[in-house]
């Protein structure tokens, strides 16, 4: 192997100088930048993996966050009282002459009526203290699970990728451009979106 000084990040070069005119010549091309050690190939991989596959995550959050603390949300179905046009008022019903039975109702049923009524709940939901600060805590909560997921996963598809780089590379005693990890942090990338693809099927 050539000199194995670790280049600075991201030291990209012309990739055209490793694939012309590279017959009889060295691995290593004047100009090119190199990647030996496996933590520099995973530090590479990293940095790259949070440009191209973190963003996506951290989109998706952020439009969910919007979504569900400026949700349009109309005020007047939420625990408004009835209108006054669909109230009808009660009227009593009248006695029928010759009945054996009274319209009038007795004593004890309105006492039974009265104890039936203190003991059923009322269906109508009593308010929310602050219903916008309940809604903008979730959506923080949201963005905030978004987030944590899109870098749990490019730390850990950067070291899995990394690693594994770096010991097939080591095993074939090649030298790693610096471009390697570029590509394989895109395609994780991409491999991100496929994974979403089918959910999104569903959705539409």
């Amino acid at each position: 192997m050539s000199d194995t000084a670790t280049p600075s990040w991201p030291s990209l070069y012309n990739p055209i100088i490793e694939l012309k005119n590279i017959a009889n010549r060295p691995p290593t091309q004047p100009g090119g930048h190199y990647l030996h050690d496996p933590n520099d190939i995973f530090r590479f991989t990293f940095y790259w993996t949070l440009i191209l596959y973190f963003p996506f995550f951290a989109l998706c959050g952020a439009f969910a966050f919007l979504n569900i603390a400026f949700a349009p949300t109309p005020e007047h179905f939420l625990y408004s009282p009835p209108h006054s046009d669909e109230l009808v008022e009660a009227v009593p019903l009248t006695e029928v002459v010759g009945s054996p039975f009274t319209a009038t109702p007795r004593e004890d049923d309105q006492e039974f009526q009265e104890s039936t009524r203190a003991r059923t709940p009322s269906r109508r939901t009593p308010p929310k203290v602050n219903p916008q600060r309940t809604r903008a805590v979730f959506a923080l909560i949201v963005l905030v699970v978004y987030l944590v997921s899109g870098l749990l996963g490019s730390v850990v598809g950067s070291a899995v990728i990394g690693y594994l780089l770096a010991a097939l590379f080591k095993a074939g005693k090649y030298d790693m451009t610096t471009w390697i990890p570029p590509i394989f942090a895109l395609v994780q990338a991409l491999v991100c979106l496929l994974g979403v693809y089918p959910s999104v099927i569903e959705i539409l």
